[in-house]
Parts: structure tokens; sequence; C-alpha cells
């Protein structure tokens, strides 16, 4: 699975992700706080192909986060994220 586009600034509560995956895979996306404790974990079903993924992240409050993304549970990518 490849990640192409990554938001680093999320706005109403809403991230927007595209994905490219050759097979169907599970996306996992672990949201870090500042103090580095799991915020948030997200879990979605990515099929073969190329997806726009909308990632609900509106129950975070204000600041700085870290998402690591891991696709069948190997590790992708980490994002740095400002949620205002």
């Amino acid at each position: 699975m490849l990640i192409k586009s990554i938001p680093s600034l999320i706005h109403e509560g809403q991230s927007y992700w595209q994905v490219l995956s050759n097979t169907d895979e599970q996306l996992v996306l672990k949201v870090l706080d500042a103090q580095g404790k799991i915020a948030k974990t997200v879990v979605q079903q990515v099929s073969e192909g190329f997806h726009q993924l909308s990632v609900n992240l509106s129950d975070l409050g204000a600041g700085k986060y870290v998402v690591n993304a891991f696709s069948n549970g190997n590790f992708l990518k980490a994002v740095k994220l400002l949620v205002q």
C-alpha cells in the first residue's frame, strides 16, 4: 500500500487521505497526542486500486498530533497533523 497524499492540517474534523493499494488490505491509523499516548485508532478496509479515504477526526481536541499508518501490521509512514 502506498499513501500518496496526506493532509497536515485538519479543519472541521475531516481528513482526506489518498491511498493506492495493489491488494485488499487493512489500513490502521494510530493518532498520538503530544504526550505520545494513543488518542484515537482508525481502521479501514481498503480494496485494490486508488482511493480517497475520509477520516473523521472531529473528536480530537485542538493541538498537534502524530499519525502512524500501518498496512496489515506493517508500518508505512508517520505524519504530523495540526487540528484547529
